[in-house]
Parts: C-alpha cells; sequence; structure tokens
C-alpha cells in the first residue's frame, strides 16, 4: 500500500503466507507503513523494498528477487 487518498489515514487488513516458513499471517499495514501484526507468536521481517512499481513485471516480488 503506497501513498494516501488526499491527506485521509488509509488502513488495509491482509492475510497472507509467510514467504519464508509459509506460516499465516494476519497484519494491519497505515499509509505511514507502521505494521500491527495480529497472528500470535510471529515476530515477521517486514521491509520496504526499493522497487519501481510502475516498471514491475514479475508475478511476484519473492520470485523477482
Amino acid at each position: 500500500m503506497q501513498g494516501h487518498l488526499g491527506k485521509e489515514h488509509l488502513e488495509a487488513e491482509l492475510t497472507t503466507v509467510c514467504g519464508h516458513c509459509g506460516a499465516r499471517l494476519e497484519m494491519r499495514i497505515t499509509s505511514d507503513l507502521k505494521i500491527d501484526v495480529h497472528t500470535r507468536g510471529a515476530d515477521p521481517l517486514v521491509f520496504e523494498p526499493d522497487v519501481e512499481w510502475a516498471r514491475f513485471r514479475g508475478p511476484n516480488i519473492l520470485d523477482a528477487y
């Protein structure tokens, strides 16, 4: 999630799978890139990749890098 809608604060609820261990992860990400992980016991390494999204054509970021 990138950017803002005007000056509005954005949040996204995300359910995904860890690309490293395959464990299910539930989290909330804000437009300020603050991450709140809801999955008990999970402590994922979260980073903001330096990707030029307008040019990215891969099926997913894990296979591209």
